[in-house]
């Protein structure tokens, strides 16, 4: 049988994650014995307590005021649509023909004006059509813009390819 190692003194702060997980999952090796060691007990409780504790501050500083945002392509609305929080804050519709695909207009809802999702929203159609292989036709006024002001998205227009070279 193996001997516990000593109850762990001070800072545990200066050993890495994964090696206090180890260490964890060694002490409840350990514990899981039908005679586990003196001390291994209160040993697996430091060490699992101090897991927790990294682990919350992780999730903690990950969720800190950073809103989440999703581009879904509705096709049965025919229109991009991005989620902010879960909600939809914004959308842009489109129209198929062929292999085109027309972009008509964008809205964003009013809570959430201000926040640039248009053009994250205008990005995330530009790249997903090219993704799929379809050409992006700009028929809106606020996809004119974002091209306008973001140039290296207009070799994804095939119109605008063949004015560029």
């Amino acid at each position: 049988m193996k001997a516990a190692e000593p109850v762990l003194e001070g800072n545990l702060s200066e050993i890495s994650m994964r090696q206090l997980r180890s260490m964890c999952n060694e002490t409840f090796k350990d514990l899981d014995a039908e005679n586990p060691p003196f001390g291994a007990a209160v040993r697996y409780e430091e060490l699992s307590a101090e897991v927790r504790s990294r682990a919350a501050t992780i999730r903690d500083a990950g969720s800190a005021n950073v809103p989440r945002t999703i581009f879904r392509d509705s096709v049965f609305h025919s229109q991009f649509e991005l989620f902010y929080d879960g909600v939809v804050a914004a959308y842009l519709r489109y129209e198929m023909r062929g292999a085109q695909v027309r972009l008509l207009t964008t809205n964003v809802r009013k809570p959430f004006r201000g926040l640039n999702l248009e053009a994250t929203l205008i990005r995330g159609a530009l790249l997903h059509t090219h993704r799929r292989r379809l050409n992006a036709v700009p028929v809106c006024s606020a996809v004119a813009m974002f091209l306008l002001e973001y140039p290296q998205y207009l070799q994804l227009i095939p119109a605008a390819r063949s004015t560029i070279r």
